[in-house]
Parts: structure tokens; sequence; C-alpha cells
């Protein structure tokens, strides 16, 4: 197969962010590929934003935000929850634009012996991947890599439905969650080990308040034995942002907001017909 070394993809990660989101390349495959005679607008449903570098595991963060009002919405949305319900994994595929040259196994980082264990041999020749430029990521039914290398995708829903990863919420610093459960470490970069004792991640990588998120965290507060201790500080946001009431006691306020993300589903649904 072709190598994609990690100075290559750390160059061309930003070139992620505004490049289209389909499925299975149906939208954005040249012409010719996969059997697509042209490319179909129509399977076009979202975009990528917000890409960032994990040097730590050397892969590349992005959100996925999907638009209700693209054409194949309904068949992107349906297979996801196909996915949530047989308990499986949804997986992306990336399209790119790269130069090659082939290497030598022993000229490649960490050597022959890195690759020892996969099968190659010191003096097999590879393509090597170089001048890397993101075309478009697809939801498909099975990437080339796989699910605990990072191809499998979650969905969080919401007006944008953007898409937090486990791998993006793990890189959130603890000031974005509601609520931390105590015995935890703190990691080199201040945040809390294991990543489990936080809980209702509601704003993004900057700080700021996701409303998505936020109204998804309220929504769920209620059946968590966390939520609790979580809802004073989500209140405070969800106040701040105009979300809800705030004239009576909690058990209102919650009710409040759960009849407000009902109706907001309801014309959602309403206008997806």
């Amino acid at each position: 197969g072709r190598f994609m070394p990690w100075e290559a993809v750390k160059k061309a990660a930003a070139g992620l962010d505004g490049t289209f989101h389909d499925v299975n390349h149906f939208g954005t495959a040249y012409p010719g590929v996969m059997g697509m005679p042209v490319q179909n607008i129509g399977y076009i449903i979202g975009y990528q934003k917000n890409t960032m570098l994990d040097e730590a595991n050397k892969r590349i963060i992005t959100e996925i935000h999907i638009s209700k009002k693209a054409q194949a919405y309904p068949m992107w949305k349906g297979f996801m929850d196909i996915n949530k319900n047989a308990g499986r994994i949804p997986n992306v595929s990336v399209s790119l634009w790269h130069d090659t040259k082939p290497m030598k196994i022993r000229d490649l980082p960490g050597g022959a012996a890195a690759y020892a264990t996969e099968g190659y041999k010191e003096d097999q020749t590879v393509d090597v991947m170089s001048n890397i430029e993101f075309r478009a990521l697809s939801t498909v039914m099975r990437g080339a890599c796989n699910d605990t290398h990072g191809c499998g995708i979650g969905m969080q829903e919401g007006e944008d439905l953007a898409v937090w990863t486990t791998a993006y919420i793990d890189t959130l610093p603890d000031s974005c969650f509601a609520y931390i459960e105590p015995g935890g470490t703190k990691d080199s970069e201040g945040k809390t080990t294991p990543r489990s004792k936080r809980h209702f991640p509601y704003k993004d990588a900057s700080g700021k308040v996701d409303l998505v998120h936020l109204r998804n965290a309220l929504a769920r507060a209620s059946q968590s034995p966390f939520g609790d201790k979580a809802l004073q500080k989500l209140r405070v946001a969800a106040k701040e942002a105009g979300v809800g009431n705030y004239e009576d006691d909690d058990e209102r306020i919650r009710l409040n907001l759960q009849i407000e993300i009902e109706k907001e589903w309801r014309n959602n649904a309403r206008q997806n017909d």
C-alpha cells in the first residue's frame, strides 16, 4: 500500500477545513472513479470545520457539519441510525490528491524493524505520499482503515449536526465540561484522567458554548447519575444563551427545556417532510 508520512499530513491538515462531506464518495469522486460518470451534488451533505492535529497520537481530528436540507440527508441519517441501533460505527473515507515516490522499507521513518511485524521486508519498495491535498470526506460502510485507529465517527444531534468524535472530546480542557467526577488525576496538559470522569461537554475547543451540545447535555442530565451535579453549570450557560425558562424551580426548568427541545425536533421533522 501507499505510505502517508506524518509530516506530509501535518502540512495538509489545515486544507481539510471547508472541504465537502458526502455519501460513499458519490458527490465528490473524480468523474469516472467508482463507476460514476459525473459528480452528483445531491450526495453532498455537509462540510468539515475546526480541523485539529493530535500530535501525541499522530491523527487529525475534525468536526463534520451535516445539513438537514441536503437532498441525501434522510439517507445519511437513516444509515447513522441503523449503525447506532446495531452497535456499529459508521466509517469515513478520505479523498485526496498527492504525489508519490518509491522508497525502500529500510529508508522509511523507524527503519525496517518498524514494519517487520506487518510483513514488509527491508528491501521491499513502496510508494510514499507527498504534497497531500485533502479534497473531501465521505461517510461509508467501511473505510480503508479501521474503527480502532480512528475511522469511526459518532453523531450529536442539533441544528447543524456538528459531530464531536470521542477523539475530539478527549482533547477538550476540563473547563469545557459541566461536571468532573472526583478521584481523577491531571495529565501534563492539566486535563483530568481517566477521561471517563468528565461529563457533559458543552463548550468547544475555543471555550465558546456550543448550543447544540448544551441542549444535548440539558436533555440528558435527568437520565444521568451526574445530572444534578452538572445542572447548575448548564443552567447558567443556558440562561446566558437565552435557552429555557428560569422563573421557577429546577424541575420546571428541566421540563421547559425538554419541551423546547422536543418542539425543535418536531419543527425540524416537518421541515424535512
